[in-house]
This record gives structure tokens, sequence and C-alpha cells, in this order.
């Protein structure tokens, strides 16, 4: 999406409020802080789940199932994050791995752990 610098469309003049206001409601700030906070890899309760619910021992929420016959809630899926998380014994901090209200972020030193997992299952 384009941010637009002002509100006549005139070329060479910026009006700070509105980019500001604009930067703020689609998300660049709170994108930036968590880039910042060390956490580049996010990825939605659904997409978490559906990548990495073959690592999970309780097999419970096994790739038997088809992607489409899951709920769309994203509560449900929040707690299928939590559950492939808290089933396989690996070591990691709450710092490391964060399951948010949509999203489950972490970072880079829990990206391979998570992948050679996913691999070797």
């Amino acid at each position: 999406r384009c941010i637009k610098a002002n509100q006549k469309m005139a070329p060479m003049l910026f009006d700070a409020i509105p980019i500001n206001e604009q930067l703020t409601f689609s998300g660049v700030y709170e994108s930036v802080e968590i880039r910042k906070g060390g956490y580049p890899f996010r990825l939605r309760h659904k997409q978490f789940a559906y990548r990495f619910m073959c690592i999970n021992q309780g097999e419970d929420f096994r790739k038997s199932h088809k992607y489409t016959e899951f709920p769309q809630d994203e509560h449900y899926w929040g707690n299928i994050c939590r559950e492939i998380l808290k089933t396989h014994d690996f070591d990691f901090t709450p710092e490391d791995i964060i399951v948010g209200n949509t999203m489950v972020l972490y970072r880079v030193n829990m990206h391979k752990p998570l992948r050679l997992l996913r691999n070797l299952s």
C-alpha cells in the first residue's frame, strides 16, 4: 500500500501528521518494533500449527486431518500452537517463542531446531 504524502496530492509537499497516521494504522511501526525486538519469524497460528504439527509428540493434531477440516477460530489455533510447543521437549525460554493473539513470533535461535524437528518427523 502506498503512503500519501499530502491530501492535495501535490508533488514535493509532505504533511507529517497524515503520514504518521498512515504508518501507524498500517502497522509499519508495530512491525519495526517486533523486528527490533529480535523476532524475525512470524507466522499466523494456523500457519505455524500446520507447519509444525508433525513434531507434536502427543499426536492429537497430526497431519492425518485435512487442512480444511479445522475450524477457523483463532483461539483454537493458538491452543494447538501452545500444545505443539508444550509437548515437545526442546530447550527454549518464553522469550524465544511468543504465542500472541493471532501470531507465533520466534527468534532465530529457535528456527533451526524447529526446522530440524520438522524434517526429522
